[in-house]
């Protein structure tokens, strides 16, 4: 049962990532800016698998294992769909006309 609701979350999260965030040739463009920090004339982009990333740990505070599971699974989903769907995954400042990488 645990294994069917972190595959549930993780599918959904997943889903709605490949919903709103379109990519591919001119399709670059996520809506949500949320996560995008201007510095002067950089910007700082904190991709959504960082974010992901950074929420995982917190299912350990979870006592109900099914909803664990699902916390588990939505983030595991999101951190998937960050990593693989991108290719500019580890790029995190760019200004107007060059892109730096954060090693």
């Amino acid at each position: 049962m645990k294994l069917l609701v972190l595959i549930f979350g993780f599918i959904k999260t997943y889903l709605v990532y490949k919903l709103i965030c379109c990519y591919g040739k001119l399709k670059n463009n996520c809506p949500l800016k949320f996560n995008q920090i201007r510095i002067k004339s950089k910007i700082c982009h904190i991709h959504h698998w960082i974010i992901h990333l950074i929420f995982l740990p917190f299912a350990y505070f979870i006592k109900n294992k099914n909803l664990q599971f699902y916390y588990l699974g939505l983030h595991l989903g999101g951190l998937t769909h960050g990593l693989f769907t991108y290719n500019d995954w580890y790029k995190l400042f760019k200004n107007e006309y060059k892109e730096f990488i954060i090693v």
